[in-house]
């Protein structure tokens, strides 16, 4: 325990905090151009960080048999540590041991010594593996998706990035509308057609939050998502019992569904306000039965979107987990174990606190409450080392839908459900668009 100005402060093993170096491992033999191209918009981004003091860093990393890749780096003054080969394999989880070939093996091991968060490889045959290399933490990538993910790596530390509108130190206010053309563009040029059609006033402003303030939450709350996915590898890799970011992941997965749920609903009243179809405004929804009446004979080809049958489904797969957010609880991922049949006794456990080598412990205390307390909390401990030897599936939340059950995993889903309400938002803005014209 960390002793500090005389006092003896309590640590928490097996945890850590979000990792400010992204190490990439280049299994590159030989760099084409196209590669060269990459890894120098990569640079910029590097030079940004050293000068702008964010405290964080991307380091790369070459293996020592690919000195060809490491001088033609160095020739156009990106930096790039040579580091040698693995022949310990002792550090791969069995089970993905078990699946990979030596060569792989050998290249997973580099990886997981030096704490790489990413292996970048131009080689095609590899990418079947992708699955595997991800259950022992670290991603096997190309170069032209290093460049996302650095991005990724970035905003997730409060440094807004990206190279397709490279500016410094630009604020969060703007970054998204300035970076993300492709995602504002139809709701932008909408906006400005409401204006000069002299649209009312609550039209106007109601497309102004959805475009300018939802979008932009969106985008924010996407990144951060795919930021702690990032870190979660970080944790697999050291093994961290009590770090998986589950506070960090709960608290924006349940702001994202009530963002995307609340989109849906958010271009109901736009269009309500712009047509002025007097439904209440209380009563305006995506799913509202008046709203929809409403719609019915005036404007078909909105009506049509929200009623079809990819958007329908989606609405409902995001308002039965919204419905958990904003009213049963919190949306938090977990582990699906298996049962244990029968379950361990007192004595079972007992045994495996002492098999741990944590029964001193108890001897801390003398005979009475306090130790029959810890002895409680060990068991506890152990019973949940057990449990979890027979985990099923990890990150996931249980979802009801129509009666039935099921788990998804909604980390993996964040760029799907993005797309998908940004979708939705574009078709509503040109149906839109059309019915104004």
């Amino acid at each position: 325990m960390p002793f500090v100005r005389g006092k003896i402060l309590p640590e928490v093993e097996s945890t850590g905090r979000a990792k400010r170096t992204l190490d990439v491992l280049l299994s590159v033999e030989r760099v084409n151009i196209s590669t060269l191209t990459l890894l120098d918009e990569l640079e910029q981004l590097r030079i940004y960080l050293a000068s702008s003091g964010a405290f964080i860093s991307i380091d790369l990393l070459c293996l020592e048999n690919h000195r060809e890749t490491r001088d033609a780096l160095n020739k156009i003054g990106i930096e790039c540590a040579l580091i040698p080969e693995s022949s310990d394999v002792k550090g791969i989880p069995q089970h993905v041991a078990d699946r990979i070939d030596d060569s792989l093996k050998r290249l997973l091991s580099t990886a997981l010594e030096h704490d790489a968060d990413c292996i970048v490889s131009n080689k095609p045959d590899l990418l079947p593996y992708v699955e595997e290399l991800e259950e022992a933490g670290v991603l096997l990538t190309s170069a032209d998706f290093l460049l996302r993910y650095a991005e990724t790596f970035a905003r997730g530390h409060d440094v807004p990035w990206a190279f397709a509108n490279k500016v410094w130190f630009e604020p969060w206010t703007s970054f998204y509308q300035l970076a993300e053309g492709w995602t504002f563009r139809r709701g932008l040029e909408f906006l400005d057609l409401c204006k000069s059609k002299g649209a009312n006033r609550d039209a106007v402003e109601l497309c102004r939050s959805l475009v300018y303030n939802r979008l932009g939450d969106m985008c924010f709350t996407r990144d951060r998502l795919c930021f702690y996915e990032l870190q979660q590898a970080v944790a697999k890799r050291a093994q961290w019992k009590r770090q998986r970011f589950s506070t960090e992941v709960a608290y924006y997965l349940n702001f994202s569904y009530l963002l995307l749920y609340g989109a849906f609903d958010h271009a109901a009243a736009l269009v309500n306000a712009l047509f002025n179809l007097g439904v209440n405004e209380r009563q305006v929804g995506a799913r509202n039965r008046e709203f929809l009446k409403a719609l019915s004979g005036k404007l078909v080809g909105i009506q049509a979107l929200f009623e079809k049958p990819s958007y329908v489904e989606f609405m409902r797969r995001v308002a039965a987990l919204r419905h958990i957010a904003a009213h049963r609880g919190v949306l938090t991922p977990t582990k699906v174990v298996r049962d244990l049949d029968p379950p361990p006794t007192n004595d079972d456990l007992d045994q495996d606190i002492r098999d741990a080598g944590l029964d001193y412990l108890l001897l801390r205390h003398p005979p009475g409450q306090l130790r029959d307390a810890f002895r409680e909390m060990l068991r506890s401990n152990a019973r949940a080392a057990r449990y979890e030897r027979e985990t099923l599936m990890e990150d996931v939340v249980l979802i009801e839908m129509d009666g039935k059950h099921g788990f998804i995993r909604p980390l993996t889903d964040t760029w799907f459900n993005f797309r998908s309400c940004t979708s939705f938002l574009n078709d509503v803005f040109s149906a839109c668009a059309k019915a104004l014209v």
